[in-house]
């Protein structure tokens, strides 16, 4: 009887090693330009560049409060994408300067929008100078 059992826990095992792991199905994902600066054949309406707009000042208030040492103000948005996952990822590039500056810097920012929560920033750093 031993044997018996023996014989079948290494036949089990030899199924499972057998059994393929199953695949994660990929997350569908939609990622579009929302707006482009130097492309005028984006369409992009008052209302959707006004939120994009709200996002940048978001982003740069956020860089603000943790570089309490220089102050940027929003100067223009260049670009901005969106991914559409179950929420909204906004990938923008902006400039800002501060008000003593002649030139503006080059910003990245990832804002996180979420249905029915407000807007949040996940990251922003300076790219060009």
């Amino acid at each position: 009887m031993k044997a018996h059992d023996s014989k079948f826990q290494e036949e089990s095992r030899q199924v499972k090693k057998k059994k393929k792991k199953k695949k994660k199905m990929p997350t569908m994902c939609v990622n579009r330009v929302w707006y482009d600066r130097d492309n005028s054949t984006i369409n992009c309406d008052a209302q959707r560049l006004q939120r994009l707009v709200n996002f940048a000042e978001l982003a740069i208030d956020f860089f603000n409060k943790t570089s309490p040492v220089v102050k940027y103000n929003l100067v223009e948005l260049v670009y901005a994408t969106a991914k559409l996952v179950s929420d909204y990822l906004f990938h923008l590039t902006f400039t800002a300067k501060r008000d003593d500056d002649k030139d503006a810097k080059t910003f990245d920012a990832w804002i996180y929008e979420a249905i029915k929560k407000p807007a949040r920033v996940k990251s922003v750093e300076i790219v060009a100078t």
